[in-house]
């Protein structure tokens, strides 16, 4: 009989095709770009959904064939194609290439099962993985009678290891095991690390106390994520992050429990840290809201102690008048520049340091304190916006943050207004005082701001209860506004009557030229007394005196001194480092000294050139340069070791640029290109090493990675074994080109630095195509020719292309071309090494036919 009661088997099963269908395809996702073997797996799946109710729905018809549609000859009652075949052709229509191939039947998911649990053998190779804490922490914790947290570790081990055996099917407490384990785990080894630092006086138990934390934090995150349901697919990256972060935080409570004695075990239990960090990320939102919340108030605090610091700045115009003063005083006499530095602006840098250095401490325990009520207000405000609890959390956390976080405004700048009169006087005593004044201020601030801080915190959820019923207001209450205002000064800022009419001082202040003088006459008296009367030695104290005693006298030498004695200092500079080098006394100070004087000497020479007028004026840079140098020399001749030797060279190297950048423009360029010699050299060897990186081989590694992942996270267990040489080989063709290319670009530098100085002295001429012909000759015919390597590898290369239809897996005979091409690869480098003195004679040719080929056009 057919009716209702016959269809109603096929009608109920519909809803569960439905919810089979809309599965199938939210775990494909965008069929345009999946895998080939992900849409096969999709058609056939849902092949087998529609078949299946096609089955039902035969035998519920076959009672009233009169109503049967229309059928084939073979019995079939549909004349539709499959729906897997249909599937399959809008992906191979979709898909890069002519066609995306169907994997064999059977194969096509690597073993595994229609419910997702994943093939077998990754598994147990994932839970192999998660037993090994247990054996080398667990274990021996046991037998040294660490009981609580050795037998945790083993259950945790244990727990871990179930976890690549469940499938979404598993129970939501099976789920849950891991992550409760670890957390008991954790708060086993927080527990133990208290009681025996604080009751029995262990202070090394302490060790656990970090890794305990960070595993009670994942433990609480791996929980969520195994309890959270459908929202999580074991096949995604959610379980790669929470299973290593797992092993992880139990790697780490293991090794800080056990005692890392080797650098292996340090450097694995500090690499912990951020691989336990993973599991954080299935922490709730709110918890992370906090967390914001609580790092915005220490930086907040650390910002608002700045605003108290940088009062004397903003607010009075002491550092104004100081500039203005300096600005005259060096426009009077460039040598003035010395003692302002010395004895103003240096002591006021080291001042302002300091001062901010202990804001820095302050404001970060202004924030510390705030940390408990801040990280409250972003969690709550995050669970319930706008709800009275939230107005609770946030009048907590403001009363320390209004008061002293922000305290510029609401405190300090009531104190302040009452020193900033006698700090803006035109009367230098009354200014120096008030600004003395604002300084003691400031640093009473700094010291009293923390404890202000804690009373407030304290006292925080009293003003939290007592101003609950306030009204919402997102201004005050939205943690996501919480700044330290910017707009804190006490009144508007005066103007210095006058300061910059003053006229300047029309004469140098001997006293000035004094301080200058007995400032260069020092080195010369303490280096130039042991050269004297301990070693004397008439060469080496004379070279040494003639560059540091026309330096002293330098400041007193005027328009009307002739040339030869105002540039002394520079010539016997020369001289100087000309000795050092020849007779290899002290190389680093010798090139010091010889090129300082040879730039000194440019130097003057253009001055006296371009402007007569300035000749007098002593130029600080130069004097500060030359002082560099002659520092250097005099502890390389007196024979200084240890840490004076490095100060002294120290001193000359930082100051060394202050004279070099007076070489000729072409010293620079040939500098650069041996810094070009090195680079184009390793470049040149990373080219040939790394040819397959923008290669099909590499991107075929990748689509095979790609494809088993998708199936299940277990396979990147096994998958490592071909990764993690695969990062190896990575790093080492980066050090094979490092080390070879430095190599090879040391030989070739010198080389390099003619042929760069001549393009940038005289670029048209022959002598400069020549050079520059036989450097770039000379790389193309040796490390330069990956051109070369194409060709002889090309067929290998074309062979690597080849992979497998399913998995994109490089097919074996595309890895054996891969290791034809290494041992070519090989071959090359060997042809390298042989051809770089040969190389040598090709470069000569190719520069020779640059030289007499006709000059290249003007571009311009």
């Amino acid at each position: 009989v057919a009716g209702p009661a016959a269809d109603a088997p096929v009608v109920v099963k519909l809803g569960g095709v439905s919810e089979g269908v809309n599965a199938a395809l939210a775990e494909t996702g965008a069929i345009a770009q999946a895998p080939a073997g992900s849409a096969a797996t999709l058609g056939r799946r849902l092949e087998d959904l529609v078949l299946g109710l096609r089955s039902r729905a035969s035998a519920a018809l076959a009672v009233a064939p009169a109503d049967a549609p229309m059928a084939s000859p073979a019995g079939s009652n549909s004349l539709a194609k499959p729906a897997g075949d249909g599937i399959r052709q809008a992906a191979e229509a979709s898909a890069d290439g002519p066609s995306v191939p169907t994997p064999p039947s059977g194969s096509d998911d690597g073993g595994s099962s229609p419910k997702g649990n994943g093939p077998l053998l990754p598994r147990l190779l994932a839970s192999g993985l998660a037993l090994l804490p247990a054996y080398f922490f667990g274990l021996p914790l046991l037998a040294a009678q660490g009981y609580l947290v050795g037998g945790l570790l083993i259950v945790s081990s244990v727990g871990m290891a179930l976890m690549p055996l469940l499938g979404p099917g598993a129970t939501k407490t099976l789920r849950a095991i891991p992550g409760l384990a670890l957390g008991a785990t954790s708060l086993a080894g927080v527990g133990v690390a208290l009681s025996l630092s604080y009751g029995l006086g262990v202070p090394t138990a302490m060790s656990l106390m970090a890794p305990g934390l960070f595993a009670l934090l994942g433990g609480w995150g791996l929980t969520r994520y195994g309890v959270s349901g459908p929202r999580h697919r074991f096949d995604k990256l959610e379980s790669v992050s929470a299973f290593f972060g797992g092993i992880a935080a139990l790697t780490g409570i293991g090794l800080a429990a056990v005692g890392p004695v080797t650098w292996f075990g340090t450097g694995l239990l500090w690499l912990s840290y951020p691989l336990s960090m993973m599991l954080w990320a299935h922490l709730p939102s709110w918890v992370g809201e906090g967390v914001k919340n609580a790092f915005n108030g220490l930086y907040q605090g650390a910002r608002g102690a700045f605003r108290v610091v940088g009062a004397t700045r903003r607010d009075t115009v002491i550092f104004e008048r100081l500039t203005r003063f300096s600005a005259r005083m060096y426009e009077t006499w460039k040598g003035n520049a010395l003692w302002l530095g010395l004895l103003i602006w240096g002591p006021l840098l080291v001042i302002e340091g300091v001062m901010y250095a202990a804001a820095l401490v302050s404001g970060l325990a202004v924030g510390l304190v705030q940390v408990p009520a801040m990280a409250l207000w972003g969690a709550v405000h995050k669970l319930r916006p706008g709800s009275k609890a939230a107005v609770v959390a946030a009048e907590t956390a403001r009363p320390a943050f209004d008061n002293v976080s922000n305290g510029k405004k609401a405190w300090f700048n009531r104190a302040e207004a009452k020193l900033l009169p006698s700090a803006n006087s035109s009367s230098f005593i009354k200014s120096a005082l008030g600004g003395l004044g604002i300084r003691g201020l400031q640093l009473v601030w700094l010291l009293a701001a923390p404890f202000a801080a804690l009373g407030l915190a304290v006292a925080g959820p009293f003003f939290g209860l007592a101003r609950g019923a306030t009204p919402y207001d997102e201004a005050r209450h939205d943690p996501d506004g919480l700044r330290v205002t910017r707009d804190d000064s006490p009144g508007e800022k005066p103007q210095d009557p006058g300061e910059d009419d003053r006229p300047a001082p029309g004469k140098v202040p001997f006293a000035a030229k004094v301080f200058t003088g007995l400032l260069a006459l020092a080195p010369a008296v303490y280096f130039g007394y042991p050269l004297i009367f301990e070693g004397f030695s008439i060469i080496r104290a004379g070279l040494f005196l003639a560059a540091a005693l026309p330096l002293a006298a330098s400041p007193f030498l005027g328009k009307g001194t002739p040339f030869f004695l105002r540039t002394l200092a520079g010539r016997a500079l020369q001289w100087n480092g000309l000795f050092m080098l020849v007779s290899g006394h002290a190389i680093v100070a010798g090139l010091l000294a010889a090129l300082g004087g040879w730039g000194y000497m440019n130097y003057m020479r253009r001055l006296e050139k371009d402007d007569k007028e300035r000749f007098d004026e002593f130029e600080v840079s130069a004097f500060f340069g030359t002082l560099g140098a002659v520092v250097a020399a005099g502890a390389a001749w007196v024979g200084l070791a240890g840490w004076p030797l490095w100060t002294a060279l120290g001193f000359g190297l930082l100051t060394s640029p202050l004279l070099l950048q007076h070489l000729p423009r072409w010293v620079g360029a040939g500098v650069r290109g041996v810094f070009r010699s090195f680079s184009d050299s390793i470049a040149a060897f990373h080219e040939v090493v790394s040819f397959w990186y923008d290669h099909d081989f590499r991107r075929n590694l990748s689509s095979h990675a790609s494809h088993w992942l998708e199936k299940h996270w277990t396979h990147g267990i096994w998958l490592s074994l071909i990764w993690v040489p695969t990062w190896l080989v990575y790093a080492a063709e980066a050090v094979l080109s490092l080390a070879l290319g430095l190599a090879f670009g040391l030989v070739r530098a010198p080389f390099y630095f003619v042929a760069r100085a001549l393009g940038e002295a005289k670029p048209e001429s022959r002598l400069s195509r020549f050079a520059n012909g036989l450097a770039d000759g000379w790389l193309a015919s040796a490390e330069g020719s990956k051109a070369l390597f194409d060709k002889v590898t090309a067929s290998l290369q074309k062979v690597m292309e080849a992979k497998d239809a399913v998995s994109g897996r490089p097919t074996l005979v595309a890895a054996l071309a891969f290791l034809g091409a290494r041992l070519a690869q090989v071959l090359w480098l060997l042809g390298v090494a042989v051809m770089l003195p040969l190389g040598f004679l090709y470069g000569l040719f190719n520069g020779v036919k640059k030289a007499f080929s006709p000059a290249p056009a003007d571009p311009r």
